[in-house]
């Protein structure tokens, strides 16, 4: 998952522009999980 947030968002951007951690994971939650259900698929 970890590589999905840093790869396939902007999450990095996120903290560096003052929003917390835990509220930047949270905003790249949802695209991280549909990235993951591609990958189930195949």
């Amino acid at each position: 998952m970890a590589s999905i947030r840093h790869q396939d968002t902007d999450y990095d951007a996120l903290p560096m522009a003052g929003v917390p951690r835990d509220k930047a994971r949270e905003g790249v939650r949802e695209k991280v999980g549909g990235v993951l259900n591609l990958w189930r698929r195949g």
